[in-house]
């Protein structure tokens, strides 16, 4: 599975970085993530956040070794 494509699926919504790490206990840092231009809501925490749109490769790399 795509690591982006699991992220949607737990995550329909828009979603933060950190609400990602909680919810499916990964360790993606700012840096693993591309962000949507502008600062957003996010529909989990409801604080005013950069919104993850996709992971660069190391995120990716996070996701693939991820067993959750």
């Amino acid at each position: 599975m795509k690591s982006m494509e699991k992220i949607r699926i737990a995550f329909p919504k828009s979603v933060c970085r950190e609400c990602i790490n909680k919810k499916i206990d990964v360790f993606l840092l700012p840096e693993d993530c591309i962000y949507e231009p502008e600062k957003a809501q996010c529909f989990y925490c409801k604080r005013e956040r950069g919104i993850v749109c996709d992971l660069r490769l190391s995120g990716k790399r996070k996701m693939f070794f991820h067993r959750g």
